[in-house]
C-alpha cells in the first residue's frame, strides 16, 4: 500500500464527493493516475462510468482515519504535505508490523519516522517510565493493509508470455 499526497488528496476528494450524494469524476487524464492506483489497491472502484470512482470499504476507511487525524491535529492537511512526502508505504508498514511484533513498542531508529505521520507516541507508565509506541490509527492502518487486497492486473501480452513459458524444471514431455 502507498499513500502519497496525491493519493491522500484523491481519498479526501472522493469522500467530499460522496457525502453529497455524488460519485467522484474524473474528467481530466493528468489527473486520473491516483484514482487509478487507488483503484489498484482496493482502495476505490470504478463507479458506474469509466470517469466514476467510488470508495471501497477500506477506502472510506481509511480516509475517515485521515479526516480524524487531520482534524484532532495530528497529522497536517495534505494539501501541506511535501510532494514526495509517503505517508504509508511498504516501509511505513515494516515498521508498524515489526512493532506489533514487539508489543506495540518502537525502536528509537523508527520512532520519528512514525510520529511523523501521526502513528507513534510517547505513553507514561507508572513502572516503566516513558515508552515509545504505536498508536491505534498504527494499528487500523496494518488492519486496512491486511484486509484491503489490491487487484492483479494482467495484461494480453503477459498473460500469452506465461502461457509460452514451460511450466518448469521438470521435463514438459511428462505432461503431454
Amino acid at each position: 500500500m502507498i499513500i502519497k499526497k496525491e493519493h491522500a488528496l484523491a481519498l479526501l476528494n472522493a469522500k467530499h464527493q460522496e457525502e453529497k450524494g455524488l460519485a467522484c469524476q474524473i474528467t481530466i487524464k493528468a489527473e486520473e493516475d491516483p484514482y487509478i492506483e487507488l483503484e489498484l489497491q482496493n482502495l476505490m472502484a470504478q463507479g458506474n462510468s469509466p470517469i466514476e470512482y467510488v470508495l471501497t470499504y477500506w477506502g472510506r476507511n481509511l480516509v475517515c482515519l485521515l479526516e480524524e487525524m487531520i482534524n484532532k491535529g495530528i497529522i497536517p492537511h495534505p494539501s501541506q504535505w511535501n510532494e514526495s512526502f509517503r505517508w504509508i508505504g511498504s516501509e511505513v508498514i515494516s515498521m508498524i508490523e515489526s512493532s506489533i511484533r514487539s508489543g506495540d513498542l518502537t525502536g528509537d531508529l523508527i520512532f520519528d519516522a512514525l510520529k511523523e505521520r501521526g502513528l507513534a507516541e510517547e505513553v507514561h507508565q507508572e513502572k516503566k517510565g516513558w515508552l515509545k509506541k504505536i498508536n491505534d490509527y498504527a494499528k487500523s492502518i496494518y488492519e486496512i493493509y491486511k484486509n484491503a487486497k489490491p487487484r492483479l492486473e494482467i495484461s494480453k501480452e503477459l498473460a500469452n508470455y506465461i502461457i509460452s513459458i514451460p511450466p518448469g524444471p521438470a521435463d514438459v514431455n511428462s505432461y503431454l
